[in-house]
């Protein structure tokens, strides 16, 4: 990967990230979902209204406590739907990025909708939404 590459990733992670969550004074904000509220964060769907010279699409949603389904599939494998079940409801960023001619970089990016501990991890999904991290994941081409 070329330095150009990594900095145009982390660049429009960072920029959804910092949208997401401007810091504030006390505890971080969290994104609004459909029923969970905090007036400092922006909704989730706003984020989708995010743009970046080198981005080329983007989805945001919140996805239900238990109801998460991975977008590789469209169903819940064997042995998946434990873990699933027990996740807590988040936002769901998936957004493309081209930093160069000819490139789809595929990011996901969840973040809590309420309870925002600070943290963010970058690998391991479903276990840091569980301790309420913000957590992404590059290289997805599944959706």
């Amino acid at each position: 990967m070329t330095r150009t590459r990594r900095n145009a990733g982390v660049a429009a992670i960072a920029l959804l990230l910092a949208v997401a969550h401007a810091p504030l004074a006390g505890s971080p904000p969290a994104i609004r979902g459909s029923s969970v509220a905090d007036a400092a964060g922006p909704g989730c769907g706003e984020l989708a209204a995010t743009a970046s010279a080198h981005q080329t699409s983007i989805r945001a949603s919140v996805v239900a406590a238990g109801r998460f389904v991975p977008a590789r599939t469209g169903r819940v494998e064997a042995g998946e739907e434990a873990a699933f079940r027990k996740l807590p409801a988040f936002c769901r960023v998936e957004l493309t990025i081209s930093p160069v001619a000819g490139s789809a970089i595929g990011v996901e990016v969840w973040l809590p909708t309420g309870g925002w501990n600070g943290k963010f991890q970058a690998v391991d999904l479903s276990h840091a939404i569980e301790q309420a991290r913000a957590v992404s994941s590059t290289g997805n081409s599944g959706w």
